[in-house]
């Protein structure tokens, strides 16, 4: 980061960053599985570092518990309407990572914004877009086998979001 501070800019664009010079990133390591002997030295080396370490049971113990966010919250200083079906479409979980010669061609386009990176570059990030579609097939297969009480989303993650 320190030897390639400019095309961090570029990449990872941010206020603090650009403005300032100071990246204000925030890193998280998922490694091996809890409980094993190796954990309080995880734990002292993150405190050290300043840096986040989870093991894979953290993500598995985050699905079993079925808790999904409807919505995200997308920045709408700059654009103030996101409709719902572009901001659930941008909330699918069955997206796929963009590589880093996706993103790199995705930041390099003359369109590309690098203020308000979501709520500006929403359908451009949206275009490039890939989806893990066996997932998705698994999952709605799942749902399908739920009652329909269990398949509701709350109603105060409708309150979360107000559309214009």
């Amino acid at each position: 980061m320190e030897r390639n501070r400019e095309e961090a800019k570029r990449l990872f664009p941010s206020k603090q960053f650009i403005r300032h010079d100071d990246p204000n990133f925030s890193y998280m390591i998922v490694i091996g599985r809890r409980g094993r002997e190796n954990e309080a030295l995880r734990n002292q080396y993150a405190r050290e570092v300043g840096i986040t370490i989870r093991s894979f049971d953290y993500f598995t113990d985050a699905l079993s518990s079925r808790a999904f966010n409807a919505f995200l919250w997308i920045s709408r200083d700059i654009v103030p309407t996101v409709s719902a079906e572009d901001n659930n479409a941008y909330a699918n979980p069955f997206w796929m990572a963009y590589s880093d010669p996706e993103w790199r061609r995705i930041a390099s386009q003359g369109e590309y914004n690098e203020s308000h990176m979501v709520a500006v570059n929403l359908d451009l990030l949206m275009r490039y877009r890939s989806y893990n579609a066996d997932a998705q097939r698994d999952f709605e297969a799942f749902l399908a086998t739920l009652p329909a009480d269990e398949k509701e989303i709350p109603e105060h993650q409708f309150e979360w979001l107000e559309f214009t």
